[in-house]
Formats: C-alpha cells, structure tokens, sequence
C-alpha cells in the first residue's frame, strides 16, 4: 500500500479517485490512509461524488486566489505549482465562487494590483452534484474549455475540462449500470 500511496500522491487527483474507486474498500482506504493528508482530502472529495457527477471527475486540487490576494502572490503560486489552467479561480472571504481571470491578464499585471481589480466577476460555474449528461450541455462550454465546480452553497471546490467530461461520460455509457453506483454504495 506504501508504493500505491506514492504513486496516487503523484497522480492527478481525478484520475487517482478513478483507480480507488474501481478497487474494494478494504485496499482503498488503506491507501488512502498513507496518502500525504492534503492529497488524502483532495481525492476524498472526489471519492464522495456520485459516480454520474461532474463532482466525481473534477480537479479537487485546482486551488483559487482570494479576491484580495496581491497579484504577486497569485504568480508566485503559479510558479511553485504546476499551472494546469488557463485561468484563476477567485474566491471571496467565505470561500465562495467569485470569479476567474486569464493567466495571462495575472502575468501581465504589476505585482502590487490586488486580483480584485482585474478578476471577472461571475461566469459559468457548474454545480458539484450535476449530472454529467445535463453538464455536458452547458453553456458555459461555449466560451470555456474548463469550468469552476461549486458546491450547493456555492464555495469553489475544484475545476473540470470539457475532455475529462466528455470521456467520463463515455466511460460512463460503456459501464455495466453495477459500475455505475458511487463508491461505498451496495
């Protein structure tokens, strides 16, 4: 369970979530439980979605920028983690989905700039419990490649491409309706 832990630190969280799930309970948790704690949250939000949720497939690791955040600070995270988005997701102080900006309009702006006043308010957002065939038709999707993934409350819990949706879906249909139930379901 040691090595396995290891390699679903490393491995995106969506697709780490994806290979717990197709294993029994038993051996999940036990590798769940060697997982460094901050991925061991990250996959376990992603665990607890509904297999036909857009929950189930996000990236529970895409972390957001306080709207007060100095840009500085948004390209020093950018620097020190791997950018894996077109965009930053803004939240406000309750956490909530506020908005997103281009990486590059982040680049481009002085160090000093709070985020606040380059963000765009608002935008597309799909809701963690979606199903995956009504998120498909978004449209959101025409303008966005990736989409914010909220919770009922509407606090940003993590990001989704339209591939990762669209190949869940797929993946989906192919699936035995067995298959098909969330994790831990009987």
């Amino acid at each position: 369970a040691g090595a396995a832990a290891g390699i679903m630190n490393r491995t995106p969280v969506n697709e780490a979530a994806g290979l717990l799930r197709s294993m029994p309970a038993a051996r999940r948790d036990e590798i769940l439980g060697r997982m460094h704690r901050t991925r061991q949250v990250q996959v376990g939000l992603v665990l607890r979605q509904p297999s036909m949720s857009v929950g189930a497939w996000m990236d529970s690791a895409a972390a957001p920028s306080r709207t007060s955040s100095p840009v500085g600070d948004v390209k020093k995270r950018l620097v020190e983690t791997p950018v894996s988005y077109s965009r930053v997701y803004v939240i406000d102080d309750t956490l909530a989905y506020a908005g997103s900006v281009p990486v590059s309009a982040v680049l481009a702006a002085d160090d000093n700039v709070p985020l606040e006043r380059i963000y765009e308010p608002g935008g597309p957002r799909l809701r963690a419990g979606t199903e995956i065939a009504q998120a498909i038709s978004d449209s959101g999707w025409q303008s966005h490649d990736q989409l914010p993934v909220v919770d009922r409350t509407g606090k940003f819990v993590g990001a989704i491409r339209y591939s990762i949706l669209r190949s869940a879906l797929t993946k989906l249909e192919k699936q035995p309706l067995e298959a098909a139930r969330p994790p831990g379901a009987s």
